[in-house]
């Protein structure tokens, strides 16, 4: 009888340790990396997102955000995320360029007339063109996010054009940047987002463009205090998926990721809602905002306008192709 129970006690308790391994079989973690500096909408946005596929999944999977680029530059993490290194992230067109190069003509010179007619070519001509395009180089694009209209600033007012000449600015790593910048005659300086302030601080540079988020949050506009109007780009973001990892997960856990992702739109509306008052923190703390006039305006479109042209030459692939198609679109939606 006692080696009856005894064995009848094994039975149990390798079903419970079985049972248990199962469970934990079931649960999924994985890592969401971003740029995003601290206290801004896209922080809040990438934790809700970690929130609800917590409550949505009830538990089974959990997403671990690292923002502010504690493990590297927008341009290292999404290396990794394509290589398996890390499973998904949210970054810029800058970032995304190092993969798709095709993603500088979204944020060339003067594209876009608004935010209006930007997301309506994007939304409904642009994403699934986008996607075939990633997953070819191992990435599944999954949503657009918003970035926003990017400006120039400086240690001097940079009101038109000559005042760039000869200046030291830093150039993003991507085509969209220099082709902007080699125009007006600016010095260029290719820098990551974290070498930006620390090049600032030494002299490297003395201006360049940014968001104006995320020109506020970091506090180049401390170290910079003009910030000019231009709104010369324009930039959505995008959240991808490492391909190997997604195909993976069983269905009914992609469809609770996919499920609560939030729409393109909220995210938009989320992060335009604090642009003015992120220009009002700006004032606040001793920096300089300028509008300019139709004719400053007008000095830097016309400088920038050969930047268009030269920017799908600089891409080719299928640059070519997806240009024209922007240009049909952009006839199709409202500004």
């Amino acid at each position: 009888m006692k080696s009856i129970f005894a064995c009848a006690a094994a039975a149990a308790l390798s079903i419970a340790a079985l049972t248990t391994s199962a469970s934990a079989q079931q649960k999924l973690e994985f890592k969401f990396v971003s740029a995003a500096p601290p206290k801004t909408p896209w922080e809040a946005q990438i934790n809700r997102f970690r929130d609800e596929i917590a409550r949505e999944t009830k538990g089974e999977i959990t997403m671990v955000p690292y923002i502010n680029s504690v493990l590297g530059s927008e341009q290292d993490t999404i290396l990794q995320v394509q290589n398996g290194r890390l499973e998904s992230g949210g970054f810029s067109v800058t970032a995304g360029v190092q993969i798709v190069k095709e993603m500088s003509l979204l944020a060339g010179p003067y594209v876009w007339e608004s935010e209006k007619q930007a997301d309506c070519v994007l939304d409904n001509f642009l994403f699934a063109e986008y996607q075939k395009l990633f997953d070819k180089k191992g990435l599944v694009l999954t949503q657009w996010s918003e970035v926003g209209w990017v400006n120039v600033y400086g240690k001097k007012p940079l009101l038109t054009p000559a005042d760039a000449k000869g200046y030291k600015v830093r150039i993003a790593p991507a085509a969209s940047s220099k082709v902007f910048w080699d125009a007006v005659g600016a010095n260029g300086v290719p820098l990551g987002v974290p070498d930006v302030n620390p090049s600032l601080q030494t002299g490297l540079v003395e201006g360049g463009d940014f968001p104006n988020l995320t020109y506020v949050a970091m506090g180049t506009g401390k170290l910079a205090p003009h910030l000019t109007l231009t709104q010369h780009q324009h930039q959505a973001g995008i959240v991808v998926f490492n391909k190997r990892f997604y195909d993976k997960l069983p269905k009914e856990q992609r469809a609770k990721i996919e499920l609560v992702s939030s729409p393109p739109h909220q995210l938009r509306v989320e992060v335009r809602g604090v642009q003015a008052a992120m220009l009002k923190a700006h004032q606040a703390q001793g920096g300089t905002v300028h509008t300019l006039t139709a004719e400053q305006l007008a000095t830097w479109k016309k400088a920038a306008e050969p930047a268009q042209a030269a920017l799908v030459k600089d891409i080719g692939g299928d640059a070519p192709r997806l240009w024209q198609l922007i240009q049909k679109a952009k006839k199709e939606c409202p500004v």
